[in-house]
């Protein structure tokens, strides 16, 4: 099946037909912003200058009443596209497996090279109740496409019989806003034919599903960019938000071990499990085990008894492969093939969801199931009717739109009151239905009554003509559905089989969120709360199956679940998928995990646990589970109690069970333990080190620990946070924030990331440092005890330990407390290892101050490991030598405390302490980086941020004293242009070069600029220092506000696309005249300059020169000219803001103060 090709249509679809409809909709004056009012002519009606009959009008009217009734036009458009969408996928579906009941097809032909439809080729023969003198007069008038919709029409309608579900009868306003031009080259119909191989919908009605989950793929992509901006995931949005097709060999393995085992425990000698490549077979259980399983048993259970539910069945995946094994058994029970389909739809499966049009599909596809199993089954229905039990959830809310509902449903019952409190109840739960779904509890509601009700409506809605009648229909439309939904929700099921709807519970609606947190035990996640109600759902000694993420696992917010599962249920079967186990969803955030629980516990029992998580994508999974790697056998679940918080730890040794009962907690050896400060406003209240003024750190702003990237022993200090009293008053009072105890300011101790992709990190804390939640704080004055526990954290056996307790990439403090810690006493081992992280943290500190980022930077590493060499090359080989000799010390010793703590608890045939290079965390030296690293030290030195006189930082705010600037001249204005020719005498490139020779002299100046220019990037025939002006030109300000985390300190003024006039400041020396000074000192004299170019290249055009000079002349003469003009209108835009006097305030940060320079700042990308 190739996905791409069918997500491409079905995206493109979508947006095809909204496009359309939106049209053909404006064709009958009926716009976003606009409904016409329309009077008929007699009997027909004029609309933008065309007549049309008048049933054109009512079904105008019906739209106006549909476009008003929901409030929203383009919601409406929306509707009818994927109604359209649905019917034409299904057609195309029934048409390539030769399921239409006339043998005909709809949207091709048969015929190879023949775009017109069999349909309208055989529009006089086909069996269908078509005019054949309207045929006729279409084929006369050569009028195709009008034919076409004709028949369309009608093959919908006649579907309606079989298919009500799918194909409404379409006399409204769908059929009015149906597309023109269908058969179009490059259609909806005519590319879904030709873009999607026929192949992959004779593969099975699986397609349908993948075809509307991308459908709908847009819509979910905005849904989560909105996330980002705080909106929230709203009763219209969430159907779209969770929607997520299983892979089929989830759903297999879940259906199989579920359904297929409640049929094998009961029929053990049955020959249909090895039919079942995804089962799992829990092995021999010990006696008491065996036989308590062999108690719960039911032996009498026949197939058609079978209950089985899907509460979130999306487009019906795991109810067409249970109507697959449920086929088989039937079959192995003696039913007669014809018979089989209709007693499993019937009798045995059941599904919910939010979705309708979801739903629409899953009733399809389980019928086009059953049709593949039976030829005759159309028929059948045709004869009998179906009683399909999938159904999505309707709301009361229309009922209580006007008093009619209730009045209606009142009357002639006997017992008022009851009826009121039927009715009212009624109302009351299936409110906002959509929102809620399938967590919905059905108490006190009376299905006997309704259905009585039911019968009542239907029998004399004839004669209720005192009430508002479109309220009746809402009635007769939605009432059996909503019995329908409850007599669903109120049934115990002998398997529930779902792949439920994952959502944080702080991205749902507050209404949803805080019903959920009111009723269950799970407040963090709607999967887990599905997984509660999966509970209720299930008859005792039932079957739960469902994928879900593996959070429930470990994390102690899911404690009390985990609990109630190991309390009240047996874990008969997981298999920990881990990350990228769909390929819908990369990266590694979303882990999942699928599992099989009986809802009764049976002590002892030996369950069975496949560990998959190492596989990095859905195929490796798969393959992994069926070659039947990495399984573990007979884990008994009451193990899991040994560990704090019960984890669902299945593959953890007895070695470290042992080391939960022998350790001690970090409360046990740290002084405290802290969160951190929280402003709930970074933007006004954090700054990078870099964006304010160096005299205010250390009294206004404070050295902050924010977590940050991946990273061991040593760094991550880039942030400065406000710690004026004023600000600290806001911590400490506002209601979203948090002000750091005092007790916590300013002391030694371990600081870590607490959201990581990787394994878990720490770094020393020094004590001028503040920490903020994301980089919680161990707090631990002895260096010993100190360095002990940053040796242990950093090491393979606490990474080990943590993925017991939790699995996913935030760890809290709370997981870091449930940490076993074995502290030994041994001298001489404290000493080795006090010795080792010491070591480690020396090395990761040269590391980090070997970048300028880092506050503590002093030079650059060309310089600091130069020992005497004359050229770049030289000097980089020793800066390489030694960071190559640092990086593998580093890792030495890492190995070696690894070895230590794992002797220590023991682990030596569980671990090994190996490190990866990729989890060492100092840099090797890099010659593209670098090189980069020493061209913005250079700038530094140019703006006199850096001196070659003096180490570190020497200007970032104060008065600037040009007297420290002495081997190398800051520059005086601190202004330098950038241009793509050499028209100024001090340009950025002449001051880089001036540079170089400066710090590595005149004889290797040559030598050393070619070795720069080919680590940069170099082209064909290029000069190396046109290579460096290049850079300068195109490459520089990127790489430096990537460097600077999209806060630079040096600012790109830049005249736009031409790059005409380009020229760097340094924010810290930046001041009101800056602006008047850069226009009249450097724009002025470029354009004067360029300007004189411009005579000299026109006279030279109008001499006597080879046409190929004059064509190179010319072009570069184009291009002179743009420059000039684009330089024109920034020299307008300039004077605008020099004229202004506009001033910063480095205290705002540089995103702030960027933005007072609208039009004259490169964009930050």
């Amino acid at each position: 099946m190739n996905k791409n090709a069918i997500k491409n249509y079905a995206v493109w679809a979508r947006n095809q037909l909204k496009k359309d409809i939106e049209f053909k909709a404006y064709s009958y004056e009926i716009t976003k912003d606009s409904i016409e009012d329309v009077k008929k002519l007699n009997d027909a009606v004029l609309l933008n200058g065309k007549l049309y009959s008048d049933d054109v009008y009512d079904k105008r009217n019906k739209l106006i009443e549909r476009i008003r009734e929901v409030g929203d036009f383009d919601q409406v458009i929306e509707e009818i596209a994927y109604t359209w969408f649905n019917r034409f996928i299904a057609l195309r579906y029934m048409e390539v497996n030769g399921y239409l009941p006339t043998g005909v097809r709809v949207l091709s032909s048969s015929e190879e090279g023949r775009w017109e439809p069999d349909i309208v080729y055989n529009a006089l023969t086909v069996d269908l109740p078509v005019d054949k003198k309207k045929v006729l007069e279409y084929k006369e008038k050569n009028n195709i496409e009008e034919l076409y919709r004709y028949l369309l029409i009608i093959q919908c309608n006649e579907l309606n019989r079989i298919l009500p579900f799918m194909f409404e009868e379409i006399n409204d306003y769908t059929e009015l806003l149906l597309p023109d031009n269908l058969l179009k080259e490059g259609s909806v119909i005519r590319r879904l034919v030709s873009d999607i191989d026929e192949a992959d919908f004779k593969e099975g009605v699986e397609i349908i599903g993948w075809l509307y989950q991308f459908y709908v793929s847009e819509k979910k992509d905005k849904v989560y960019r909105d996330l980002k901006n705080n909106i929230k995931i709203s009763k219209e949005t969430i159907s779209v938000a969770t929607q997520l097709y299983t892979p089929k060999w989830i759903v297999k393995y879940l259906v199989e071990n579920s359904v297929g085992r409640l049929w094998i425990e009961f029929h053990p000698n049955s020959d249909l499990m090895s039919k079942w490549e995804y089962y799992v077979d829990t092995k021999e259980q010990d006696s008491k085990a065996g036989s308590t399983l062999s108690a719960i048993i039911d032996k009498n259970l026949k197939p058609e008894d079978i209950k089985i539910l899907d509460p979130a069945c999306g487009s019906g995946h795991m109810l067409v492969y249970a109507f697959e094994l449920l086929y088989d058994i039937y079959l192995s029970y003696g039913y007669m093939k014809s018979e089989i389909p209709a007693l499993i739809i019937e009798n045995n499966l059941y599904g919910l969801d939010i979705d309708d049009r979801a739903v629409q599909l899953a009733s399809f596809a389980v019928v086009m199931k059953a049709r593949e199993k039976n030829r005759l089954f159309f028929r059948y229905i045709e004869k009998n009717k179906l009683n399909i039990n999938i159904t999505s959830f309707q709301e009361t809310n229309i009922f209580t739109e006007t008093g009619d509902a209730k009045k209606i449903l009142l009357q002639g019952v006997k017992d008022k009151k009851y009826a009121e409190s039927q009715i009212d109840n009624l109302i009351s739960i299936f409110k906002d239905a959509k929102f809620y779904g399938s967590i919905i509890e059905t108490n006190d509601i009376d299905l006997d009554f309704w259905h009585e009700r039911l019968g009542f409506i239907y029998n004399q809605i004839g004669n209720m003509i005192d009430y508002d009648y479109s309220v009746l229909m809402k009635l007769k439309k939605f009432l059996p559905r909503i019995v329908k939904q409850t007599e669903i929700l109120s049934r115990k099921y002998h398997v529930v089989v779902t792949n439920p709807p994952y959502m944080g519970l702080s991205n749902i609606d507050e209404e949803l969120s805080n019903l959920i947190k009111k009723k269950f035990i799970s407040k963090t996640d709607l999967y887990a709360v599905f997984l509660e109600r999966c509970m209720k759902y299930t008859l005792k000694n039932g079957f739960i199956a469902m994928v879900t993420q593996q959070s429930w696992m470990f994390l102690s917010s899911f404690e009390k679940l985990r609990e109630t599962i190991l309390k009240n249920n047996t874990i008969l079967l997981l298999s920990q998928l881990g990350p990228r186990a769909f390929e819908e969803i990369g990266g590694e955030v979303v882990q999942t995990t699928a599992f099989v629980l009986l809802n009764s516990f049976i002590e002892s029992f030996g369950g069975a646990y496949i560990r998959l998580v190492d596989f990095n994508n859905p195929y490796d999974k798969e393959k992994a589970f069926l070659s039947g790697i990495n399984r573990y056998y007979n884990v008994d679940q009451s193990t899991f109690k040994s560990i704090p918080g019960s984890p669902i730890a299945y593959w953890v040794s007895d070695k470290m069970r042992e080391a939960f009962v022998k350790g001690k907690r970090l409360g046990d050896i740290a002084d405290d333990i802290a969160s951190g400060n929280k402003t709930a406003n970074n933007q006004k209240y954090l700054r990078y080190i870099w964006e304010v003024n160096r005299y205010k750190i250390d009294s206004k702003w404070i050295l902050y620990a924010k977590g940050g990237e991946y990273r061991k022993w040593y760094g991550n200090i880039d942030s400065v946070i406000d710690w004026s009293s004023d600000a600290r008053y806001f911590y400490k009072t506002n209601k979203s924030s948090n002000l750091l105890d005092k007790k916590f300011w300013f002391k030694k101790g371990i600081t870590y990331t607490d959201l990581t992709s990787k394994d878990f990190n720490c770094r020393i804390l020094t004590e001028n440092v503040l920490f903020d939640m994301s980089g919680p704080s161990i707090i631990v004055g002895d260096e010993v005890k100190r360095n002990y526990l940053l040796g242990f954290y950093n090491s393979i056996v606490n990474s080990n330990f943590l993925k017991i307790l939790n699995s996913s990439f935030h760890v809290k403090l709370n997981d870091l407390m449930r940490v076993p810690i074995i502290y030994i006493k041994d001298i001489n081992i404290l000493y080795k290892i006090n010795e080792l992280v010491n070591q480690n943290i020396s090395i990761s500190k040269t590391d980090w101050d070997s970048f300028e980022t880092s506050w503590d930077f002093e030079e650059h590493p060309f310089l600091k490991y130069r020992n005497g060499a004359d050229t770049i090359e030289e000097a980089y080989s020793n800066w390489a030598d030694f960071a190559e000799k640092q990086f593998y010390k580093q890792k030495a010793n890492e190995e070696e405390l690894n070895r230590i703590f794992i002797d220590i608890y023991g682990l030596q045939d569980e671990l090994t302490p190996d490190v990866d290079d990729n989890d060492v965390t100092v840099r090797k030296a890099d010659l593209v980086r670098d090189v980069k690293s020493f061209i913005s030290y250079a700038v530094g030195c140019m703006f006199g941020r850096y001196s070659l006189d003096k180490k570190g930082l020497v200007y970032a705010g104060g008065e600037f004293d040009i007297d420290e600037y002495k081997t190398y001249k800051a520059d005086e204005d601190g202004i330098i242009p950038i241009t793509d020719s050499e028209y100024f005498q001090d340009d950025i490139v002449s001051k880089f070069i001036d540079f170089v020779r400066t710090v590595f002299g005149s004889n290797t100046l040559s030598q050393n600029l070619e070795f720069i220019a080919n680590a940069i990037g170099r082209n064909d025939n290029e000069t190396a220092a046109d290579a460096i002006r290049r850079y300068f030109l195109n490459g520089f300000y990127k790489d430096h506000t990537s460097i600077y985390q999209k806060r630079p300190i040096y600012w790109l003024f830049t005249s736009g696309k031409e790059k005409a006039f380009n020229a760097l400041i340094y924010i810290h020396r930046y001041d009101k005249d800056t602006l008047a000074k850069m226009r009249t000192d450097y724009l002025h004299m470029l354009i004067n300059k360029v300007s004189s170019e411009v005579n000299r290249l026109n006279s030279l055009i109008m001499s006597d020169i080879p046409r190929d000079e004059k064509r190179k002349y010319d072009k570069l003469l184009d291009k002179l000219n743009k420059q000039l003009q684009e330089m024109g209108k920034y020299d307008e835009l300039l004077r605008h803001y020099a004229e202004m006097g506009v001033e910063i305030d480095l205290d705002d940060g540089v995103k702030i103060n960027y933005t007072k320079f609208s039009g004259l700042l490169a964009n930050i990308r």
